[in-house]
């Protein structure tokens, strides 16, 4: 397992190490825990100031953009959650940026840290920017 994932670009989960071997013996294990295995969906809870809590749903089909749940209507056009990071945009229409997301895994907590940009605005950009908390969760 170990020779296929980092031939994908992908690191353990914090607390999971893979073994030496082939797929077939470290499938059963990967189903369990692997952040990364195409058997689960997962849910990202994101914190940050000001406007409180955003979730990514995440689907089991890896080729499938996620969906959020957003104060206005967005979809996300770009995502991204490899090697210790989590990228995400969303957009309301392509001209309209609605959420940025770019954090790192914290490898002591097991939690993504960086920044989030938010446009809350209706009809006028209402713009904020700060640090973002994301926790990840199995569906």
């Amino acid at each position: 397992m170990r020779g296929e994932h980092e031939q994908n670009g992908l690191s353990p989960p914090v607390g999971h190490v893979w073994p030496d071997g082939d797929c077939a013996a470290c499938e059963p294990r990967c189903r369990d825990c692997c952040e990364f295995t195409p058997y689960k969906s997962r849910d990202f809870h994101l914190s940050f100031p000001e406007n409180g809590l955003l979730t990514i749903t995440v689907p089991a089909n890896r080729k499938s953009l996620p969906e959020i749940d957003f104060d206005y209507d967005a979809t996300v056009t770009k995502f991204s959650f490899r090697d210790g990071n989590l990228f995400l945009v969303a957009v309301e229409d392509p001209s309209r940026i609605r959420v940025i997301v770019s954090a790192q895994l914290n490898k002591n907590s097991g939690s993504y840290d960086g920044q989030i940009f938010t446009d809350t605005g209706g009809n006028q950009p209402m713009e904020d920017n700060g640090p973002v908390h994301c926790t990840v969760a199995p569906r």
